[in-house]
């Protein structure tokens, strides 16, 4: 066996015990290879090595209001707690009279602008939570300037300086990359809501099946279409909006028309792009785009359930009631309904409401039921009664569905008492699995 010692930046011998050459932050290995082959190796650090070059110096002048907004805005995806330091840091570059202020977590990334007076352009790597804390309370202009290892802001008699990362550790996060497979979808502000705010509800939280945790953007009649599901319970919103005919190529032989967008990302959708947004997508990452606010994110990789196979009409048996109501006594249902475990041993008991109604009799919903030490016998008026029907149901996940549908009317409808209970709304319906009573 012969040894091999790596060599530096300068083509030069080192020996295995010396330094790390500290300019180019590079390690050098000392290894042991098979007579005749020669190795060459380094090892660059990760992120959490610090390093206080900052890049190009930077001076800019903005409206401290306006940047703690964007601030914040972009602060949702900060990594404040994990192991790489580089992303519980803020980007700010200063150019064309804008400031752009960019975070990641390596999955979501959100850019975002300010209006400035940029009297040098440059760009800086600045502790997010800090920036933040610093920006509360501040009116008025704030002057940003930057040199090589730090950035220092005044805003009136204060004045704050923080240390910087260099430009190179902070991770650029890949764009849409084949426009031959991207889609468009121009979102207005109820479009936005439906798909994002009101259908995510029902996706999967458990971390059981991955490929349920996110909203389903598909095809339906032409149209945009948004499912969520956990096996329990579905949620499908409608849209006017064209499908088109893009088809999101992996490679040449597998591809797929519909996405899955993760629910952290649905979140952030529903929050930032209130009045609207323009959706792109090329099938592994999907951009939404709304005023000067741009977010990134990457898909699951995954195939979707077949949600289509278990939606049937809606059944003979209806009620129309007030969500309002109806959410009101599913949730004093739900109170009653988990019990306290008093032996762990035992599994957790499910909870489960008998909802019925019998058109022959009047024009009410009944909800019962009985636990060792509580028990609930609760009526709401109902229009549109037809049927006979009597069911178990688990209260709060028919309730998350109604509340998600807001203030309107819902029309609860079933065909039999093993057939899930369809819920429809003007532009959407739910479906709950029932329980056997």
């Amino acid at each position: 066996m012969s040894r091999v010692t790596a060599l530096s930046g300068s083509d030069r011998p080192v020996s295995p015990l010396a330094p790390a050459d500290t300019g180019s932050m590079r390690e050098t290995l000392s290894l042991t290879a098979m007579p005749g082959f020669a190795i060459v190796q380094t090892a660059t650090p990760a992120c959490s090595r610090r390093s206080l070059s900052s890049g190009a110096a930077m001076r800019a002048v903005i409206d401290a209001t306006k940047l703690r907004d964007a601030t914040k805005a972009v602060s949702r995806v900060v990594d404040s707690g994990g192991r790489i330091p580089v992303l519980a840091h803020l980007k700010l570059t200063a150019a064309s009279n804008r400031v752009c202020i960019v975070a990641t977590d390596l999955d979501i990334s959100i850019e975002t602008a300010v209006e400035a007076v940029v009297e040098t352009t440059g760009t800086v790597i600045v502790p997010g939570a800090r920036l933040s804390g610093l920006l509360v309370g501040l009116s008025g202009n704030i002057t940003i300037e930057s040199d090589e290892k730090r950035i220092t802001l005044r805003c009136g008699r204060s004045g704050f300086k923080l240390p910087t990362l260099s430009v190179d550790d902070f991770p650029a996060f890949a764009a849409l990359h084949d426009p031959t497979h991207t889609a468009v979808w121009p979102l207005n502000a109820a479009d936005v809501h439906k798909l994002f705010a009101v259908a995510a509800v029902a996706a999967c939280t458990d971390g059981t099946r991955f490929y349920l945790a996110g909203l389903n953007l598909c095809e339906g009649d032409s149209r945009l279409h948004g499912v969520a599901s956990d096996g329990h319970k579905l949620i499908c919103v409608a849209t006017d909006i064209a499908y088109g005919d893009k088809e999101f190529a992996f490679d040449d032989k597998y591809r797929r028309r519909s996405i899955i967008v993760p629910s952290p990302a649905c979140s952030l959708i529903a929050r930032l792009f209130k009045g609207g947004a323009v959706i792109s997508s090329d099938g592994r990452r999907l951009t939404a785009v709304g005023g000067d606010t741009t977010v990134t994110f990457k898909l699951i990789d995954a195939t979707y359930s077949d949600w289509r196979r278990i939606v049937q009409p809606p059944g003979a048996n209806t009620a129309t009631v007030d969500s309002a109501e109806l959410v009101t006594v599913l949730q004093r249902c739900a109170a009653i309904a988990h019990e306290p475990r008093r032996d762990p041993e035992k599994p957790k008991a499910v909870p489960c409401t008998v909802v019925s109604w019998d058109a022959t009799k009047s024009d009410e919903i009944h909800f019962a039921l009985s636990r060792s030490d509580a028990d609930i016998d609760d009526v709401i008026a109902a229009t549109g009664v037809a049927g006979q029907i009597k069911f178990g149901i688990n209260p709060n996940f028919l309730a998350s569905i109604v509340g998600a549908f807001g203030r309107n009317r819902v029309t609860m409808s079933i065909h039999d008492n093993r057939s899930p209970v369809r819920v429809d709304t003007p532009g959407a319906f739910g479906l709950v699995a029932v329980m056997q009573i």
